[in-house]
């Protein structure tokens, strides 16, 4: 989180609880059927085994709540669920940041014969040409 923090995108480890907690809720928002079952949400999160340090983060009041009921409904606490919210966000926020170092290679080829690339290149020169007479 420290690194986070040193790149200047987030200002403090309450910003990045904030909006890790804000990013899981805005997640589940999208699970607009009533039957979905929340126990899937933590189910696929690693277990912690290593020392835990405490650490203390103010939350907004909303987010609080949310987070109350949705330790509820998952039968977790609102810890865990903090955890699992930041594991998450930083492997969403990992792989934004790999993504936006790859160079974007198009996986499609246009095949244009040897004729049609030179006629392409005539109208873009004679575009070109016109342009500049105006």
């Amino acid at each position: 989180m420290n690194s986070m923090i040193q790149t200047g995108n987030f200002s403090s480890i309450s910003d990045i609880v904030n909006i890790a907690t804000a990013f899981i809720l805005g997640e589940l928002a999208e699970k607009t059927n009533p039957d979905f079952d929340y126990s899937v949400i933590v189910k696929d999160i690693p277990i912690d085994n290593s020392e835990k340090t405490k650490i203390s983060v103010t939350i907004s009041e909303y987010l609080d709540r949310e987070l109350v009921n949705l330790a509820k409904v998952t039968q977790k606490n609102k810890s865990f669920i903090v955890r699992m919210a930041l594991f998450r966000f930083f492997d969403f926020y990992n792989n934004t940041e790999k993504m936006e170092k790859q160079e974007v290679v198009p996986t499609d080829k246009v095949v244009v014969s040897k004729s049609e690339l030179e006629d392409i290149v005539r109208e873009m020169l004679n575009r070109i040409l016109k342009e500049k007479q105006m």
